[in-house]
């Protein structure tokens, strides 16, 4: 049905996923099954996110990447949508103080039980000429993702603003980063317009508790 890359953050000393993640949709393509296409514009939604960590902890915390099938199961005469993990790769957050260009190699199992991948699970096969002559000249298939860093100090002015107001731990489309941080001010108004009546609930809380 589709094919996904979802974008997590993992935390290597408690062996546990941190935060939210989010997904990239792929583009399939029969003349190259091995391969994972996104959309060709480097401005478009789909391509650019954006990942803030403010914990102190960054060489404790990888950015994983996970490449997933969508499939249909069909089980009696009812049809089951099933997600189906065939491979990730990842990079910490320490590796990230740079802008440049990354190949990530690509691994099976998962970051708690890590495994290679097998050249024979690799589904390589291309129709067309061009993709069957490329097929010969690449010989062995290489497992990687290409990633470009781009780092705070090198985004626009305007881009600067809205990751400011976003919260401390949060991956999301860079498209969407201008609706959240438009959101998280009109909150942060709200509570600032509003801080005696909130102060009041939360003291009227605390008493009642305090009477038992």
């Amino acid at each position: 049905m589709g094919r996904l890359l979802k974008i997590s953050l993992y935390n290597n000393l408690y062996k546990i996923f941190v935060g939210n993640a989010i997904s990239i949709d792929c583009i399939y393509k029969k003349e190259y099954q091995d391969r994972w296409y996104f959309e060709d514009s480097d401005g478009s939604y789909n391509n650019n996110i954006i990942i803030r960590y403010n914990g102190g902890d960054f060489e404790k915390i990888d950015v994983v990447f996970e490449f997933v099938l969508v499939i249909q199961k069909k089980v009696e005469q009812t049809f089951y949508t099933m997600e189906i993990s065939c491979g990730w790769c990842s990079i910490p957050v320490s590796n990230l103080q740079l802008s440049r260009k990354e190949k990530l190699p690509i691994r099976g199992g998962s970051p708690i039980n890590i495994g290679e991948i097998s050249e024979f699970n690799i589904r390589n096969k291309r129709i067309g000429y061009i993709p069957k002559l490329t097929n010969l000249l690449e010989r062995q298939i290489q497992s990687e993702c290409p990633i470009r860093v781009k780092i705070f100090k090198d985004l626009t002015n305007e881009e600067k603003k809205y990751i400011d107001y976003l919260p401390g731990l949060i991956i999301c489309h860079s498209a969407s980063m201008n609706m959240i941080s438009i959101y998280r001010q009109m909150l942060g108004e709200y509570i600032l317009n509003h801080k005696n009546y909130l102060l009041k609930c939360i003291k009227d809380e605390y008493d009642l508790a305090n009477m038992f």
